[in-house]
């Protein structure tokens, strides 16, 4: 049993982390126009992906579904709180439209990617798996925020350090977890 669950850890962390590490590679090679869509685009794919192997549980895809909206209205209010404070802003500068200092791109990736990754994620609730997934997405979520967005200018931190975007996404992350294995 406990095998069979580190075997699905880590199979998640053998496709998530090398898929994340070749994105740091490639984007500083492109203008940063291309952004945003480099993200979107594969979260569409992966979602239309998911959506097709589970098609027949409308449930879970519905499910799926609330998640990625819970995403988009999270990041709704974080970023727009962040502009609002003073943490930090998201430039619009590389955004075909802007919401609430959300580039509408970063929304639709949230819906999207985030319904894909509830499609993935196990069934049944499990502890271990939870929680080895809310530290890589809260990893390199932080990273990337810390230091792509930031290099490309898509992100100013103004009164932000490490801590806090990986806290941020591990509270997000758990939330959404909770939601979805407890309350949906």
């Amino acid at each position: 049993m406990i095998q069979k669950k580190f075997n699905e850890i880590l199979k998640f962390v053998l496709i998530f982390v090398p898929s994340a590490v070749l994105l740091w590679f490639i984007l500083p090679s492109l203008p940063p126009i291309y952004f945003w869509y480099i993200l979107l685009i594969p979260a569409i794919v992966w979602f239309a992906a998911e959506l097709k192997l589970n098609w027949k549980d409308k449930r879970r895809i519905v499910k799926a579904i609330t998640i990625g909206i819970l995403l988009v209205i999270f990041n709704l209010i974080i970023n727009y709180r962040g502009l609002e404070r003073g943490i930090y802003t998201i430039s619009s500068e590389y955004s075909s439209f802007f919401i609430s200092g959300n580039p509408i791109e970063l929304l639709l990736l949230s819906l999207f990617g985030g319904a894909a990754w509830f499609l993935h994620l196990p069934k049944k609730f499990d502890l271990m798996y939870s929680v080895a997934d809310v530290i890589v997405l809260s990893s390199f979520g932080s990273v990337a925020e810390l230091f792509l967005l930031t290099q490309y200018n898509l992100m100013t931190y103004i009164s932000v350090a490490f801590p806090d975007p990986f806290f941020t996404y591990a509270l997000v992350w758990s939330i959404l977890h909770f939601v979805y294995y407890k309350m949906l």
